[in-house]
C-alpha cells in the first residue's frame, strides 16, 4: 500500500479565462457532453463515464466546471463533484492529464521514501466546485449543506484509508474552514494531525532531513515539515472541540485520550477514556478505548486496573496480540513471571486462519477510513437519490 505525505502547498487551479462568443458556444456543448457522462454515471463505480472523463484535457474541463460553478443547480453540482472524486479514486493520477499546477508529494512505503508523486488535481477541482454550495439561503440549504459535508467526509475517509496524507491535508483544511462546527469534520481533522505526528509519517520525512529540497523538472520541491508536538497539539484541539459539540462521540473521545497520552498527559487521559468506555460504540472503538485506558492507567501507576482494562479489550478480540503483550509487560514489571509467560503464550498461540489474528490496532491510523466501504455506499445512495441530470436543461432557474 502506498502512503503519500504532503510536501508542497495545496495546489491551486488556474482561473478560467473569458471566452469569445464562438468559444462560448463550444463550451456549452462541452458542458452538455460532461453532463451526459454525469447522467450515465453510477455513483461509486469505475464505469465508462469515469474512464471517459479521466481523459478530458484541463483546457476543456476547467471552463466546464467554471460554468457549472456559477449556473448549475445543487443536484448537478453534487453529481459532478461525486464523479470527479470517483474519477480520482478509480483512475491513478499518473494516467490522467497533468494539470498546470504546482503540487507534489512524497510517496513512502514501510517507512522508506520510494518516489515523488503529484497531488490530485481532480480532487482539488471537486473542492472548488463544491464551494458553490450551498448557494444563497433557500428552503433546501440545510439539506444541500449536509450533502456537501457528507462528500467531504467520504473523501477524507478514502484518503485516510490509504494513508494519502498529501491530498488529505488540503482537503481537511478546506473542510474545517467551511464547517468549523461540524463534529465529524473536526474528527477527520484531528485524525489527519494524529496520523501526521505518527512515526509512519515522521520517519520518511526524517530520512530526507539532510536533503531539504528535491529538484524535479521545472519545480523545486520543499519538504513540508511540522514538529510532532505541534501536530499533536492540533489533533488534541480538534478532538476536544468535537466532543464539546457531541459529548457522546465515542471515538473522538477515545482519540482525545490517546493524543493526551502521546503528549505526556496520561493523568488527563484517564478520565476521558473512562468516559469513553461507557459510551455506545462498535467493538473496534470499544477495543481502542479499553486499550488506551489500560495504557493510561499503567502510566499513572495503576497496574491492576490497567490489566483489567487490557483484559476487557482482549475479550472483544480474543486473538489480538496487543492486549496480551501489554499484560505480559505489566506482569513482568510486577515480578509476576507466571502471568507474564501466560499472556505471551496467548499472544503466540496458533489460530485457524490468519484473519482470526486481526488486531484493530493495525488500522487505527486509518481513522474514519476504516469504514470506507459503508461510508462510500451511504454517500453513493445519497447522490443516486438526487434529481436526474438533464444535459439540455441544466441551468438553475
Amino acid at each position: 500500500m502506498n502512503r503519500a505525505w504532503s510536501a508542497a502547498p495545496p495546489l491551486v487551479l488556474a482561473a478560467a479565462v473569458a471566452l469569445s462568443a464562438p468559444q462560448q458556444r463550444a463550451a456549452e456543448e462541452d458542458v452538455r457532453d460532461w453532463l451526459r457522462l454525469v447522467q450515465n454515471h453510477r455513483p461509486g463505480a469505475a464505469d465508462h463515464s469515469v474512464l471517459e472523463a479521466s481523459r478530458w484535457a484541463w483546457s476543456i474541463l476547467n471552463p466546464v466546471l467554471q460554468e457549472l460553478h456559477h449556473h448549475a443547480p445543487p443536484a448537478v453540482i453534487l453529481r459532478s463533484v461525486a464523479m470527479l472524486s470517483d474519477l480520482a479514486f478509480h483512475v491513478p493520477v499518473e494516467e490522467r492529464p497533468n494539470a498546470n499546477v504546482s503540487g507534489y508529494s512524497i510517496v513512502a512505503q514501510d517507512g522508506q521514501t520510494r518516489r515523488l508523486g503529484m497531488l490530485d488535481a481532480h480532487l482539488a477541482a471537486a473542492r472548488r466546485l463544491a464551494d458553490a454550495l450551498p448557494r444563497n439561503p433557500s428552503a433546501d440549504a440545510t439539506e444541500v449543506r449536509s450533502h456537501v459535508v457528507a462528500w467531504y467526509r467520504t473523501v477524507s475517509a478514502a484518503l485516510a484509508s490509504t494513508h494519502n496524507l498529501a491530498d488529505l491535508e488540503p482537503h481537511v483544511g478546506r473542510a474545517l474552514a467551511r464547517f468549523p462546527d461540524d463534529a465529524g469534520t473536526l474528527f477527520d481533522g484531528g485524525g489527519f494531525y494524529e496520523a501526521f505526528a505518527s512515526p509512519m509519517t515522521q520517519v520518511p520525512l526524517a530520512e530526507d532531513a539532510d536533503r531539504p529540497s528535491h529538484q524535479v523538472p521545472g519545480k523545486l520541491l520543499i519538504q513540508y515539515k511540522r514538529s510532532p508536538a505541534a501536530l499533536l497539539n492540533e489533533a488534541q484541539r480538534h478532538f476536544r472541540r468535537a466532543v464539546e459539540l457531541e459529548p457522546s462521540f465515542a471515538e473522538a473521545r477515545v482519540r482525545l485520550g490517546r493524543v493526551l497520552m502521546a503528549r505526556g498527559r496520561s493523568s488527563d487521559a484517564v478520565p476521558e477514556l473512562q468516559r469513553a468506555v461507557k459510551l455506545d460504540a462498535d467493538e473496534t472503538v470499544k477495543y481502542y478505548a479499553w486499550m488506551f485506558l489500560g495504557a493510561a492507567l499503567a502510566e499513572t501507576g495503576s497496574a491492576a486496573e490497567a490489566i483489567r482494562a487490557y483484559r476487557s479489550a482482549s475479550a472483544l478480540f480474543p486473538h489480538a496480540q496487543s492486549p496480551q503483550l501489554a499484560i505480559s509487560q505489566i506482569a513482568g514489571e510486577q515480578g509476576n513471571i507466571s502471568a507474564a509467560r501466560d499472556a505471551l503464550e496467548r499472544a503466540l498461540a496458533p489460530v485457524e486462519a490468519a484473519m482470526d489474528r486481526f488486531d484493530p490496532w493495525w488500522v487505527y491510523l486509518r481513522g474514519h477510513g476504516r469504514n470506507l466501504d459503508s461510508v462510500h455506499e451511504i454517500f453513493a445512495a445519497r447522490i443516486q437519490a438526487l434529481p436526474a441530470v438533464d444535459p439540455d436543461r441544466w441551468r438553475e432557474r
